[in-house]
């Protein structure tokens, strides 16, 4: 060969040499030379993928840049490599990158002589978003086995043909087999039979077809027993092929029994309102009759409901009670206060007047209020009964007034024959005792005076009694209010004529004793009458004078004089007890229930 040709050999050599290295420059993939451990050279692309430029890298060792978790496996690989022992060219490691960062890499690995010593020649690729996929894939179906395997729904998924291919624990759960028992064979055998089976090859035929199917229906166990449940089956495709399919089955038992309880409720529900003793009706805004029962239709005469629901309030409600009727109904339907309760007057389809009570309410929806609900009461027997009781009320009333009259009167002519008789008589003790004999009768006289004054018959004001009393006795005992002061702090207590007769002869004796003997000849003085009630029902009444008070020889405990021994009578008949106390004037204390009780008498001295 001349010396010609190897020049031009020579330099069609450096041309390939410097195309093959402008390659290996510019290449994507990353080429590293490793010999001794040390990185002799390594292209641009292998520089970047560990954060460096080549001349930063080339000179150092290949460990430094080799994460601590794959170090001992990439190392070995080396050495075996270079001792000519069989190791995998292709493996993966991870990269620890300038900033700290890592990279994945897929390395090519390969035995070149440099410089007459044996070397490693590399191709590195970045696999970093590879990487970063593989795991996303593998979370996500992580996910979806975690979700395929804990759903609280049965799950089963079948291939094309309707082959089981795996189920779920809540489908071993709800219908007693394993997937052992089931793989590979038609799911519909397993889950239905007759009939039932039947309609679920129907379903399989359909999802065959592309179809997604829903439906309740029942479905059978491995122990044969029938449940209720709601199926999903649906064909699942890639792109417009079917490859699977897959079924939900929910367990609806309990929501089959709640609404079968619910209907029998309903049905319940409907019979007590269509045969409940009130009328009960729903209408609307505008008083347009939505829902009548049989007896509000009875109530008003119509054999019918349909004919009675043509009918709006207008039309069977009385002329003279239409309006409050109307305005109460318009209030309750504008949200505003109206009466619940109430009675009116309605009129029957023959023309005749019905009484009744009605409780009504609003009627509301989601929507606010769209009418009102109420019960209708037919009244009208209760009021004819109502109207005899008042009208026999009325008579015993204008009886007892015509007693209380007449008792009073007949009292009147005792008082007047017995002043008549003290008129004939000289100043004596006679005339006293006659003159004392007078006030009490006069007492009770005016007792009934009251009860014939008073609206309510059972019982008097003792209040305005002990007022009229105290007037009566100032007169009688010739006293004037410039000798005698009087205080009277009275609460308005009523009593029955029981009570009241015993207690105002009590009243009597007790002022009467003051006005004789409490302020002799023309003492002045004054005493008080308190009268109250206390929370625990019992009755006080306070009677305090400041005059003489009782004699010392008079013995309360034990007393001789009529006066005293009527004072504790009386109060032993209004089932009370008595205290009095008198050092420098006399406080009378007299304790007793407004309404009688078992109890003797109690005198306390002090």
């Amino acid at each position: 060969m001349s010396a010609h040709s190897n020049k031009k050999e020579n330099k069609g050599l450096k041309s390939i040499a410097s195309t093959l290295l402008n390659f290996i420059e510019h290449a994507t993939d990353g080429i590293v030379l490793i010999q001794d451990r040390i990185i002799k050279y390594i292209n641009e692309s292998g520089a970047k993928l560990m954060g460096y430029s080549p001349r930063e890298v080339m000179g150092i060792s290949f460990e430094k840049f080799i994460h601590p978790d794959d170090l001992k496996r990439v190392t070995d690989t080396y050495e075996k490599r270079l001792k000519g022992e069989k190791v995998s060219s292709r493996y993966e490691l991870k990269l620890r990158e300038k900033e700290g960062k890592i990279s994945y890499v897929e390395v090519n690995a390969d035995i070149v002589n440099y410089q007459g010593k044996p070397a490693t020649i590399s191709i590195l690729r970045d696999i970093t978003e590879k990487k970063k996929l593989i795991e996303e894939v593998k979370e996500k179906a992580l996910f979806f086995e975690s979700l395929f395997d804990n759903s609280s729904e049965a799950v089963a998924l079948l291939d094309a043909s309707g082959h089981v291919i795996k189920v779920n624990k809540e489908f071993e759960k709800m219908f007693g087999y394993t997937i052992n028992e089931m793989e590979g064979q038609l799911l519909d055998p397993f889950v239905a039979q007759g009939d039932l089976l039947k309609e679920a090859e129907q379903i399989r035929k359909r999802t065959d077809k592309g179809e997604k199917i829903e439906l309740e229906t029942i479905r059978v166990k491995k122990d044969g027993s029938l449940f209720n449940v709601h199926i999903t089956e649906s064909p699942i495709k890639s792109g417009d092929k079917i490859v699977g399919k897959y079924v939900i089955y929910r367990d609806i038992s309990a929501r089959k029994k709640a609404e079968e309880k619910l209907k029998e409720s309903e049905r319940k529900y409907r019979e007590l309102v269509e045969f409940a003793d009130a009328g009960i009706l729903i209408d609307d805004r505008n008083g347009h009759i939505i829902y009548a029962n049989k007896r509000l239709a009875q109530i008003f005469g119509y054999q019918k409901i349909s004919e009675f629901k043509k009918l709006t309030i207008q039309d069977f409600v009385h002329p003279e009670d239409i309006e409050m009727v109307l305005t109460y109904h318009q209030k309750r339907v504008s949200g505003k206060k109206a009466p619940h309760r109430y009675e009116f007057r309605g009129i029957r389809k023959d023309g005749k007047t019905v009484y009744l009570e009605v409780a009504a309410s609003p009627l509301k929806t989601s929507e606010g209020i769209v009418g009102t609900r109420s019960y209708i009461w037919d009244i009208s027997e209760h009021k004819r009964i109502e109207k005899r009781l008042e009208k026999s009320l009325k008579e015993k009333s204008v009886m007892l007034h015509e007693i209380h009259h007449r008792v009073k009167n007949n009292l009147q002519i005792i008082i007047s024959l017995i002043r008549l008789q003290a008129r004939r008589l000289k100043k004596s003790k006679l005339t006293e005792y006659l003159q004392i004999l007078q006030d009490r009768v006069y007492s009770m006289s005016l007792i009934h005076d009251h009860f014939y004054k008073e609206t309510h018959l059972d019982k008097i004001n003792v209040a305005s009694y002990i007022r009229d009393l105290v007037d009566h006795l100032f007169f009688i005992h010739n006293k004037k209010e410039k000798q005698i002061k009087i205080k009277l702090d009275l609460e308005k207590i009523y009593l029955d004529i029981n009570k009241a007769i015993p207690f105002g002869m009590l009243v009597n004796e007790i002022i009467t004793n003051i006005l004789k003997h409490a302020f002799p000849g023309k003492k002045k003085g004054e005493f008080s009458i308190k009268l109250y009630r206390e929370k625990n029902k019992k009755i006080w009444l306070l009677v305090n004078d400041n005059g003489v008070g009782i004699p010392k020889e008079v013995n309360i405990d034990n007393p001789s004089t009529m006066g005293l021994q009527l004072i504790r009578d009386l109060t032993n008949q209004i089932g009370g007890e008595i205290q009095i106390k008198s050092n420098g004037g006399t406080k009378i204390t007299v304790i007793f229930p407004e309404r009688n009780e078992v109890k003797g008498p109690e005198i306390r001295t002090q």
